[in-house]
Formats: structure tokens, C-alpha cells, sequence
């Protein structure tokens, strides 16, 4: 089967790393990583290797749930 290359790309754009969430929320390498190991514990991020990865949607869709509540880092 071939691999559609604009697909793939597509998909993992809509993927962020570490360095994504410290632009997102403007923080530090350490807040990001702290951010990523919670989205991982709740299930909305993935774990390749040493590297988290958290999708768009389930970003959001953390966002909105906690839209209003404190979050200890």
C-alpha cells in the first residue's frame, strides 16, 4: 500500500512535543515536560521513547474540561 505523504503530514502537525507546549503556554522546558506527564496520566497524551506527544484535540478537549480549576504543576 502507499503512504500518502500529505496525510502523514497533515496528522502530525496536529501532534505537539515539548517545545510546542512551551510556546503555547509560554513557560519553561520543565512546566512543559510537567504538562505533557499529566496529559499522559489522564490518557490524552502518548509516550514515544523519552518524548511526549499530545494531539490537538486532546488538548482542547483537556483545556475545556479543566476550563476554570486550579492545577498544581
Amino acid at each position: 500500500n502507499m503512504v500518502d505523504i500529505e496525510k502523514c503530514n497533515k496528522e502530525i502537525i496536529d501532534f505537539y512535543n515539548k517545545q510546542d507546549i512551551m510556546n503555547i503556554f509560554d513557560c519553561e522546558s520543565d512546566k512543559a515536560l510537567k504538562i505533557l506527564k499529566i496529559l499522559f496520566q489522564l490518557k490524552e497524551a502518548i509516550k514515544i521513547g523519552k518524548e511526549y506527544y499530545v494531539s490537538k484535540e486532546s488538548l482542547v478537549n483537556f483545556l475545556e474540561r479543566y476550563k476554570g480549576k486550579e492545577i498544581f504543576l
